[in-house]
């Protein structure tokens, strides 16, 4: 095919970085290297350098002296890894697929309500997927009614960030929620049926929230943990599971992301203590299956979908719970976890699915 451009999309505070070798989780080094398997040159840029229509782009590419910003042809191939809240960002990569390229997750955050409202009317889905309702007093109330344990979370965020929980002990509910600082601490508060506590109306604000059926996790030393599933399109442009890997919360925590204080660990060792009575090769073959069924289901309404992590949880029964997905994955869980080459698979995928889609246009 001889070497081809493909483009990472990055947001800007990634792009800065690039001279200075500070990308945050985005491992450009990875992305070099799975190029020069597949005879493609990855370059860098901003939604601002590329135009619908202009033969060429503005973008950083690796060579001898570094990284260098060079014009060059405008990819046909684009591989999103940038989050855009701005409807006018969006209108702007909806142009740029209408000029033909090829943009492939080319929507990637998409709110926790959305994405349930497509899986919940797949009856093969029902049993693993907890109930979630957006957040009114109704539908609090109403959901304070058929559940002991609720969690609170935004619509639309990531990391964990003000995901709080909701319990009722001897008929009394209480709600807990994090104060952030120097470090996070955890406050807990009565609350009435069908209320929120004035605090916890405050910290919500305009915000969009959604409250979930609480899902009874598994546990590894006393610790909740779950399970981030990497689901990616290969050199094929078939589906594949590239790896998994469990987050345990903290201590005394009902969180498992990173961010929060959660540990990754290799699923495999994760689940044979947590769950000792059961199959391990099983409990890891139904979360595979349902997570590769969830993405192919998601792929009928989403857009070039192509690369996701999903968020699957093991109750103590060892039923696996579909908790969200995140369409920009941040990967760094799997080199947390000690699975090094998982992890550079993880950037290996997009750009052999890129090499794929550019001998499809061929």
């Amino acid at each position: 095919m001889g070497e081809a451009y493909v483009g990472i999309l990055l947001n800007a505070s990634a792009y800065r970085g690039i001279p200075l070798g500070r990308t945050q989780n985005e491992s450009l080094s990875a992305y070099e290297e799975a190029g020069q398997e597949f005879g493609i040159i990855p370059c860098y840029f901003r939604l601002s350098d590329i135009q619908p229509g202009e033969p060429f782009t503005t973008a950083y590419v690796k060579s001898k002296y570094g990284y260098i910003r060079k014009s060059v042809p405008t990819p046909r191939v684009v591989h999103n890894r940038a989050i855009y809240f701005k409807s006018d960002c969006n209108h702007q990569i909806r142009s740029l697929v209408e000029s033909g390229i090829y943009i492939f997750n080319e929507e990637n955050r998409y709110g926790k309500l959305y994405v349930h409202e497509l899986l919940q009317h797949d009856l093969m889905l029902k049993t693993h997927l907890p109930e979630t309702l957006p957040l009114s007093n109704v539908n609090l109330k109403h959901m304070m009614e058929r559940h002991t344990e609720l969690i609170l979370k935004p619509n639309n965020s990531s990391l964990g960030r003000g995901v709080m929980k909701l319990r009722c002990i001897h008929g009394t509910w209480h709600a807990t929620y994090p104060i952030t600082g120097r470090r996070t601490v955890w406050r807990t508060v009565k609350c009435r049926m069908g209320e929120l506590p004035s605090v916890i109306q405050r910290k919500i604000g305009k915000e969009q929230y959604i409250i979930q059926q609480y899902i009874p996790l598994a546990k590894y030393q006393g610790r909740p943990f779950d399970l981030r599933v990497s689901v990616q399109r290969n050199v094929n442009g078939e589906w594949q599971i590239t790896g998994m890997i469990a987050r345990v919360a903290a201590h005394h925590r009902y969180v498992t992301n990173l961010a929060r204080g959660g540990t990754s660990l290799p699923a495999e060792k994760v689940i044979a203590r947590a769950l000792p009575t059961l199959s391990k090769a099983y409990l890891m073959s139904h979360v595979s299956f349902l997570s590769m069924y969830i993405v192919k289901r998601l792929e009928m309404t989403l857009p070039h979908l192509a690369d996701v992590g999903l968020d699957i949880g093991l109750t103590a029964e060892g039923v696996p719970m579909f908790i969200e997905c995140n369409g920009r994955d941040q990967r760094y869980s799997f080199r947390e976890a000690g699975l090094a080459q998982v992890w550079k698979s993880t950037f290996r995928n997009p750009i052999a699915y890129a090499s794929h889609v550019l001998k499809q246009s061929h």
